[in-house]
């Protein structure tokens, strides 16, 4: 099942009460508030204990992580970097 959804929008969450195995997050590579929408989908329990998630940011990008999450594979594709983790 495939949810598209804007993340930043505060209400996106409202009615998502699945665990999901993945997530793919794509945000705009200028943005900056990863660390939050991270947070959130800790917070909000939407990733399943041994779920993958999978953030595409520009190679230049340095976003701190929420302490709860673990980088296991980091590879770059041109200007893009692509970040595989999971919850610790």
């Amino acid at each position: 099942k495939i949810i598209e959804k804007n993340i930043f929008d505060i209400n996106c969450f409202n009615n998502l009460n699945n665990e999901f195995e993945i997530i793919f997050i794509d945000p705009p590579f200028k943005e900056k508030n990863v660390f939050k929408l991270m947070d959130n989908i800790i917070k909000l329990k939407l990733l399943k204990d041994n779920g993958i998630f999978i953030i595409h940011r520009h190679k230049n990008e340095n976003d701190l992580l929420p302490k709860e999450m673990n980088i296991f594979l980091e590879k770059s594709y041109g200007v893009s970097k692509i970040i595989f983790g999971n919850l610790i």
